[in-house]
Order: structure tokens, then C-alpha cells, then sequence
């Protein structure tokens, strides 16, 4: 069942339109089409999802109402469970080359074009995030470790390379 709606918000007493926007959906709900017109948009752009089988986004764009594509494509790759594991673009650019997943199905390592790396490492039993860093270059940046008041406590990795001290939550890697 496909639908339109259209919402408007007014500054003044006489109507202005400020801001016009469309949606529409596929059969199973999922948002295929999203246009809006702003006042600094200069007319109105649309961008468009499509989905694989299993519900997934495989591709996205984003154009004027004329067609005129404003972004490269994206297209997204899925594995073999039906989860993403590569990314390009229309201009031939590979954005991310591979994901692993963990058994819960979290991302453990989203490799990118550029070789680049962001690892996520979290507890076997809970399946919470514990740890994650990210590979620049082959430089490892900073890794955060610890629950939700990763704020309170950090402490740098000359003190204890490579693992987490009983208290701390948040551990920089060089």
C-alpha cells in the first residue's frame, strides 16, 4: 500500500509554506521515497531507498525533482545472512570492502575502501560493547572501553597497554 503525505509548517498568520514534504512506502512499509522542498533548497529533491528481499536498504540516491542526481548512488552488498557487507558508489568508489559479524550478529571489523578499520569487541556472555578503536593509516586511534559512564574515568595506555584495569572505562591505544 503505497502513501502520500504532505506536511507544511507556517511562520506568519497567512500560510507560508516553509518547508513541503512527500513520503511514500513499498508494500511491506518499508520508505521508498522521501521529497522535500525548503526554502533553501532551492526546489524540491528527492531521496529514494530500494530493498533487497529481506528488507535490507541496497541502495540509496538522492536527486532534484528533475532527476538530476545530487550524491553518487550508493549500492550496498549483503552476505550471505542477509546482512551488509560492502558498499560503493556510483562513481566507482569502494566505500567499505567487508564487515565481520559476531555470533549475536554485531559488527566485529567494518573494513573500508581506504583500508582503513573499525573494530568493536564486546563482552562473549552479554554481548555489550566493550571496546572499540579505529585504524587509520595502520595507526590505531582511541579505543573506548567500558559501559554507559565511559565519561567518569580514563586512563592512558602507557599505563597498562593493551587491556582494561579493574574501574577504568575508557582506554587509549597507541
Amino acid at each position: 500500500m503505497a502513501y502520500a503525505a504532505t506536511t507544511g509548517c507556517s511562520s506568519t498568520a497567512s500560510g507560508t509554506l516553509l518547508t513541503d514534504e512527500w513520503f511514500s512506502d513499498s508494500p511491506r512499509g518499508e520508505v521508498t521515497d522521501v521529497w522535500e522542498k525548503s526554502p533553501n533548497s532551492g526546489g524540491y529533491y528527492r531521496v529514494n531507498a530500494g530493498y533487497a528481499a529481506n528488507g535490507a536498504v541496497s541502495q540509496l540516491k538522492a536527486s532534484l525533482a528533475n532527476g538530476t542526481a545530487l550524491l553518487p548512488t550508493i549500492s550496498y552488498s549483503l552476505d550471505p545472512e542477509g546482512r551488509p557487507n560492502a558498499a560503493s558508489d556510483s562513481a566507482q568508489n569502494l566505500l567499505v570492502s567487508g564487515v565481520t559479524y559476531n555470533p549475536a550478529g554485531q559488527p566485529g571489523t567494518v573494513t573500508f575502501g581506504s583500508g582503513d578499520t573499525d573494530t568493536y569487541q564486546c563482552d562473549p556472555n552479554a554481548y555489550r560493547l566493550v571496546n572499540s578503536w579505529t585504524n587509520v593509516g595502520g595507526d590505531a586511534a582511541a579505543a573506548i572501553v567500558g559501559g554507559p559512564d565511559v565519561e567518569r574515568e580514563r586512563q592512558p595506555a602507557t599505563a597498562h597497554p593493551g587491556r582494561q584495569m579493574p574501574g577504568s572505562n575508557l582506554q587509549l591505544r597507541a
